[in-house]
């Protein structure tokens, strides 16, 4: 099990989001069209990662409620797609297991943080 969750290539956190957004019903496990799609660029532990990061954003994105941060809903409204400045800021954010809730989650405040430079960086603001 994971403790600490390595920072990712951005664009591979990119790819994934955008394949659990297309592929992926709400409710099912993204992992094995993850691994499908992604595989024969990223390594295991990449893609691990990049699995790991996305339910941190999702779980902060559901706590902290960002809506700016939230650019599109799915036609149905069962998924969001997440700004890049955050999408960003979350590739290499500190992540961690929070093994009393039994899940990735983000620090918050360092998450913050690196989405407001990032912004900051591309006139975002």
């Amino acid at each position: 099990m994971l403790e600490s969750v390595p920072p990712v290539p951005i664009d591979l956190l990119r790819k994934a989001n955008s394949i659990i957004f297309e592929r992926v019903r709400p409710g099912d496990d993204p992992a094995p069209a993850l691994v499908a799609a992604l595989s024969n660029r990223y390594t295991d532990a990449e893609l691990t990662a990049a699995y790991c990061r996305l339910g941190a954003l999702a779980q902060f994105t559901v706590e902290v409620r960002r809506n700016p941060w939230v650019v599109k809903r799915s036609v149905d409204g069962s998924k969001d797609r997440i700004h890049d400045v955050l999408m960003r800021a979350a590739a290499k954010a500190k992540c961690t297991f929070d093994g009393a809730r039994e899940l990735f989650v983000f620090d918050n405040d360092e998450l913050m943080r690196l989405a407001l430079r990032e912004a900051g960086r591309d006139g975002s603001r």
